[in-house]
This record gives C-alpha cells, sequence and structure tokens, in this order.
C-alpha cells in the first residue's frame, strides 16, 4: 500500500494478510513519525489500540474474528489507514 499524506511520500504495509493470530506492521522512507495505532472492525468499532514506537512492529490479533479490519496509523496530525482480513 503506497500512501502520499500532504506531498509526504512513504509505504506502509501490513503482513500476512490474510493473518492469522499476529500482524507485523512496516512504514518505510517516512519523515512522518506515527506514535499511535488502532484497529476498527468493518462497522467502525475500535477493537485494539496501541502506542508505537518504531516503523517496524508486531501486533497480537489472537482475540480477533474473523473478518475485515482497518489500522490507522497516526501523530495527532496526520494519520494513514491500512486494512487487513483474518482468516483462520
Amino acid at each position: 500500500n503506497a500512501v502520499d499524506d500532504n506531498n509526504y511520500n512513504y509505504k506502509a504495509s501490513v503482513y500476512p494478510n490474510p493473518a492469522n493470530d499476529f500482524i507485523n506492521i512496516k512504514i518505510s522512507d517516512s519523515p512522518v513519525i506515527f506514535n499511535k495505532m488502532s484497529i476498527c472492525n468493518s462497522m467502525g468499532q475500535q477493537v485494539k489500540t496501541q502506542s508505537i514506537t518504531n516503523n517496524e512492529f508486531g501486533v497480537d490479533i489472537s482475540n480477533l474474528q474473523n473478518g475485515l479490519f482497518f489500522i490507522e496509523l497516526s501523530n495527532g496530525i496526520q494519520s494513514t489507514t491500512l486494512r487487513f482480513t483474518t482468516a483462520r
């Protein structure tokens, strides 16, 4: 997923996708520092949040049901959204 926010070019990806119990999120080529991650289900309900401190990290999603989810990475000013599915 390539993203262009306010003339910043960077890549944010989530893998594996579809996922089972754990996902990895990687942000590359980014001058933007994201410090919060939230996951919402397909109905827009927030199901998980966590602080982030670097541009590559893992997230335990073993408590999520099968389905489509959206990850928002933000810093209070800028944000980007990724999506993934769970399949077990």
